[in-house]
């Protein structure tokens, strides 16, 4: 049908059930539109900016009435708009002339959460099909630099530093103190090892590799006693003095006598200030799960047992913790005092007061609207029971309580009932029950902490991080040594590793792969890989096999063959976004995990982290090389596993290249240090 020709009785009422209304300053925080809000498409990846400054904009008001199941009230709707206004409702993908064309909502996507994977499902790439992708990107460098200068590559804290002992990898021995213990997985785990030679800039390596060679992952320790000589209470870990500065904000309840909390964070600058698309909020969380493994193999190298565990609820509303935001946490005892599974942490001590001595409120940054059932509903990524139909009255108010720059608007709650006659006292009250409204001082302090991922386009991810934080399960996890590199073999391992991108065309053996894959994933305990599979293609087309493909069978610890056509370099090529050296490995290593809910999500992507770090230990020692890379087109995954693309919607990636390496100086191309 052309759409240009069609009466308002023929027009299409299909609202599309994935869209989002959000605030227009932190989605673009370079608009000047002069839009409060923007109603977002998560699919195309779009917005529309909704006008209208002390109104409900059409756009809001249009966009309720077509989320109705009455089909009266939304052919009515829907004709009261011009032509053109209807075919900039097609263009954005608001509205759908055909249900075939719009995916239908799945209760993943009910949550924020499901809405971000959404949006980042098949993300649009880096093409690095095109010739002249090194230039093109090496350009891009420098325009950001022109901007601003990289963040830098540690994150220090101001107060005093408590120096910590100096542990050398090779002394792990049962005349350690505890402190000492702890002090060598901070340093092996977080700390560097030496710099990668050649870039623009200073790149450092250490014991995990990291997209871009940013490193964003950093940490501090909780203790309620547990180590000698310092006080109870939280310590960053500074990694490059090597020592720990008291972190005065920060008090979680539930840390046993015994045991050293390990809080792994992400300074979430250092791969936004490179990487600047919600996507790469994915690569982020897999770095902490490298991260995270390697402080639990060490842990053990020194005799530690250690749980993986989730953060304390929630996320403190100050700029220390937005800009380094909470991810994972290791709970560490002596292997001989291994207390029982540690309760729940508790929260965090919020930070400021959640009062305002004038009883002035202003709207949440983590606010959120979606349209359903003809009501424009409002949810606060930061709380479980967040959600409230809003009326248009209690939108307007909403609106008028966005943070001025001028700091102008009267948002008493006396001035607010008084001047919004449509909503009580009691509709108020609920409004910041549901964490929709905020005191003003905890406000300003969240707008001003949220800067560090609006900057550059990382407010989608934002909410999703909040969100999954606060809604995350608790469980123990059981880390666990590979099954043969250990002791001095862990050692070599840790420190030789190197991100590959030069491969020997000498194909790799089957057995070979089977047997690093054994080593890093034989002892690994069924929690620590839930809903996990890994699948291999051996690229190896001089043999003309029917199929090259394999998966990792968990029950037999070993490759099983696997059915399927012959995949070619090209194929995998195609798969890791035309990385070239993805397809010149020996074989193509695929880990896939589900989405599962918002309350998995955050676990799910850093657990690929921590079974991929066992993998690049392992091969390592096996003197294979490897390269890492999160960046997968999931049409193409269908494809080669032989799923309809619907299907693996809610799967997410992390592609391995395991082959025989070649080193080659001064190659520091797209960097993985």
């Amino acid at each position: 049908m052309n759409n240009s020709n069609v009466t308002a009785g023929e027009r299409s009422t299909l609202l599309n059930p994935h869209l989002l209304l959000l605030q227009t300053k932190l989605t673009s925080p370079n608009s000047h539109s002069g839009g409060r809000w923007a109603v977002f498409n998560p699919l195309s990846r779009k917005a529309a900016v909704a006008v209208g400054k002390d109104c409900m904009p059409k756009l809001v008001a249009l966009a309720t009435e077509l989320s109705s199941s009455d089909a009266e009230r939304r052919r009515h709707a829907i004709a009261q708009v011009s032509q053109p206004y209807y075919q900039s409702l097609l263009d954005f993908g608001i509205v759908t002339a055909h249900e075939t064309t719009m995916p239908p909502l799945r209760s993943s996507e009910r949550r924020f959460v499901g809405r971000y994977h959404a949006c980042v499902h098949n993300f649009d790439w880096f093409d690095y099909f095109d010739p002249e992708w090194r230039q093109k990107d090496d350009y891009r460098m420098q325009q950001y630099q022109r901007q601003s200068s990289p963040p830098p590559n540690f994150t220090s804290m101001e107060g005093e530093l408590t120096a910590l002992p100096d542990v050398d990898l090779t002394s792990a021995d049962e005349s350690l103190t505890l402190l000492h213990r702890v002090s060598a997985v901070l340093r092996w785990s977080l700390g560097p090892i030496g710099t990668v030679p050649g870039g623009p800039y200073l790149w450092l390596r250490r014991t995990s590799p990291s997209g871009g060679a940013r490193h964003p992952t950093d940490g501090y320790l909780v203790h309620n006693g547990a180590l000698e000589g310092i006080a109870a209470g939280a310590y960053w870990y500074d990694s490059k003095r090597h020592g720990l500065v008291l972190l005065p904000d920060v008090r979680v309840s539930g840390i046993q006598p015994d045991e050293v909390r390990l809080v792994f964070t992400s300074h979430v600058a250092r791969p936004m200030w490179r990487y600047r698309d919600p996507w790469s909020y994915r690569p982020m969380l897999i770095d902490v799960g490298h991260v995270m493994e390697t402080a639990s193999l060490v842990a053990d190298h020194f005799g530690l047992a250690a749980l993986a565990i989730p953060t304390p609820e929630g996320m403190p509303i100050t700029k220390h913790h937005m800009a380094n935001a909470d991810v994972a946490a290791l709970s560490l005892a002596a292997s001989n005092r291994r207390p029982q599974v540690p309760p729940p942490p508790g929260e965090y001590m919020q930070s400021p007061s959640d009062t305002s001595m004038d009883g002035a409120v202003i709207t949440s940054p983590f606010v959120y609207f979606v349209f359903r059932d003809g009501e424009l509903v409002a949810r606060s990524a930061e709380g479980a029971e967040s959600e409230l139909p809003v009326s248009p009255d209690a939108f307007v108010l909403l609106s008028h309580c966005l943070p001025s720059t001028r700091d102008d608007r009267i948002t008493t709650r006396n001035h607010l009932l008084e001047h919004f006659p449509g909503v009580s006292a009691g509709d108020l009250e609920e409004l910041e029950r549901r964490r929709i409204l905020m005191s003003r001082v905890r406000a300003h302090a969240a707008y001003s902490a949220t800067w560090p991922w609006v900057q550059h386009g990382w407010y989608m991810s934002l909410l999703a991080h909040v969100e999954g934080l606060g809604l995350r399960a608790y469980h123990a996890v059981t880390t666990a040594p590979l099954a043969q590199t250990t002791g001095s073999g862990l050692v070599r391992s840790l420190l030789s590793r190197r991100t590959c991108r030069t491969y020997s065309p000498h194909p790799l053996e089957p057995d070979a792969l089977n047997a690093a894959l054994q080593d890093a994933l034989a002892t690994l305990p069924e929690s620590a890989r839930l809903d996990t599979d890994v699948y291999v293609w051996f690229n190896a087309e001089a043999r003309r096999a029917e199929s090259n493909a394999f998966f990792y069978d968990w029950r037999a610890n070993r490759l099983a063959y696997r059915e399927g056509r012959h995949v070619c370099r090209a194929d995998i090529r195609r798969l890791a976004i035309g990385q070239l050296w993805a397809a010149a490995a020996g074989s193509a290593v695929l880990l896939r995990t589900r989405m599962g809910g918002a309350e998995g999500y955050i676990d799910a992507i850093t657990r690929l982290g921590r079974i991929g770090q066992r993998i690049c230990l392992a091969a390592t020692a096996a003197g294979l090389g490897v390269f890492e890379t999160p960046a997968v087109k999931e049409p193409v995954a269908a494809e080669l596993l032989g799923h309809s693309d619907s299907a693996v919607d809610s799967d997410i990636y992390y592609f391995l290249a395991v082959g025989h390496s070649v080193q080659i100086a001064g190659d520091f191309g797209a960097v993985s240090a």
